[in-house]
């Protein structure tokens, strides 16, 4: 008896809406809360919290497009 050569399996389609929509309101509201910071603190703290806030965005970023390069690869 030969194997057949079994058919690829189907690709579950993955479902991004929820994790960029709740980026995207989750960046807003730290940038808003940044700038309520910049009025009562000054312009450093601003600086401080705006370049953490790019850190934590960049590095989330980076993570989802790891993730959908490996969905997208499988």
């Amino acid at each position: 008896m030969t194997d057949s050569p079994k058919p690829p399996a189907e690709k579950k389609p993955s479902n991004w809406i929820f994790p960029i929509g709740g980026g995207l309101v989750g960046a807003y509201f730290l940038i808003k809360g940044a700038f309520s910071v910049r009025e009562t603190q000054g312009d450093v703290i601003f600086a401080l919290l705006m370049a953490g806030i790019v850190v934590l965005l960049g590095g989330l970023g980076f993570v989802m497009y790891r993730t959908w390069r490996a969905d997208r690869n499988r």
